[in-house]
């Protein structure tokens, strides 16, 4: 095969694909490093939402808050980059994407890149900041990095994504600091966003479904009880994560309700058929995996909350569910590589969510709340034909339903 100098380079320092196990940054040699990060986050913001008293609050600002901290820590090390502010442009970066999104359906993104959109401008006026940051951080790392040994165990074992790029490079080929920033910038608003959103939903099932916050708990209690920490649940270590099985059904399940990304992007690398309508090479698919999530084919009763439909591999019909059935996380080679970082902070957390939350009986009822509800469900059901794929061709949209098998 041949390789571009800059391909190979890539390939090379590609932390992923790295065939050096212990220079990946997901490697579990690097990740064990990152739990006590994972947990240290955790605690605080479990110490922040008691200090409230009981008062309400819209959970998604703090959750978000608390993601932030985490991805920063684990990506650029503790104390690396100032979290508000990151927080800051992070958010209006992507208020502005949402936008520039939506005028790229209208108008066509050649359109839309072409005109001084003020959505536009702001886009690059607060991922140039982010780039900013990141760009003064490498520097004073570098110069951490020069005073080290070359037996110290940092160099061996990294303990956050920085760390491990500018380790990267050899002596032939040395990851230049775009590259670095560019790897660094996408692990932070890609973990960021999706974080959050995963855990505002989870704790929104779980204020709904007070049987599975006991559960939550049982397990808790059965493998952490710990009289003297508060809800009388301790912190996990990295090696007792794994045995929470329930807490990690629980966030499967959240997941297949609500994915954080419930479309991909895709080109066809050469002409495909599908369903009878053929589209040439190039065309982008975007596989709506969201309505594979709610299909009726794969989930029995896909719209109730039941962390319990992981503990078995069962479609309704006794056979077993298609691998594509559930794909939060896209699937194949080009799935999402940061998700064994997001599995242990998402995990920390929806242990910390059982000792913090106590199941109680729902409030009253709320007719108006509860017809959106069953409104959007009737939405969804109809959604069950398959996985639905939107075509962009030019300017053109079309859509079409193909079944996972």
């Amino acid at each position: 095969m041949n390789l571009s100098p800059m391909a190979d380079v890539w390939l090379r320092n590609s932390l992923p694909l790295s065939t050096d196990e212990s220079r990946q940054i997901f490697h579990f040699s690097n990740l064990r490093n990152m739990t006590p990060t994972i947990v240290s986050n955790t605690a605080r913001w479990i110490q922040e939402m008691r200090d409230l008293n009981g008062a309400s609050i819209e959970p998604f600002p703090h959750i978000s808050r608390l993601a932030m901290r985490t991805i920063i820590d684990c990506a650029f090390g503790h104390g690396g980059l100032d979290p508000t502010l990151m927080h800051h442009h992070l958010g209006a970066a992507i208020r502005a994407f949402e936008l520039y999104f939506l005028s790229s359906l209208l108008l066509g993104k050649k359109l839309t890149d072409s005109l001084p959109l003020p959505w536009s401008r702001k886009i690059h006026f607060h991922t140039e900041k982010v780039r900013e940051m990141v760009q003064e951080l490498i520097s004073r790392r570098r110069r951490e990095l020069e005073q080290l040994p070359d037996d110290a165990p940092e160099r061996e074992h990294p303990s956050d994504l920085l760390t491990a790029l500018l380790l990267a490079g050899d002596s032939e080929y040395e990851m230049s600091d775009k590259l670095i920033i560019d790897e660094s910038v996408t692990f932070l608003f890609a973990g960021h966003d999706t974080t959050s959103n995963l855990l505002s939903w989870c704790l929104y099932f779980l204020a709904r479904n007070p049987r599975v916050v006991e559960k939550l708990r049982e397990e808790g209690l059965a493998i952490l009880g710990d009289e003297s920490e508060p809800g009388g649940i301790r912190a996990p270590t990295h090696d007792e994560i794994p045995q929470l099985k329930y807490h990690k059904h629980t966030l499967y399940e959240a997941l297949r309700m609500r994915p954080p990304v419930p479309i991909f992007d895709r080109v066809a690398m050469q002409d495909c058929e599908l369903r009878g309508r053929k589209f040439p090479k190039g065309t982008v698919l975007s596989p709506y995996f969201m309505a594979a999530h709610h299909d009726a084919r794969y989930w029995n009763e896909p719209m109730e909350f039941r962390p319990e439909r992981f503990e078995t591999h069962d479609a309704p019909r006794g056979e077993r569910r298609h691998a594509y059935s559930f794909t939060p996380f896209s699937a194949g080679p080009r799935n999402c590589v940061g998700q064994k970082v997001r599995w242990i902070s998402c995990g920390t957390l929806s242990l910390s969510l059982s000792t913090l939350l106590r199941p109680r009986s729902r409030e009253g009822p709320h007719p108006e709340r509860e017809r959106q509800e069953r409104e959007a469900e009737e939405r969804m059901r109809d959604c069950q034909l398959g996985v639905v794929v939107s075509v962009s061709v030019g300017l053109t949209l079309h859509s079409l339903s193909c079944g996972c098998d």
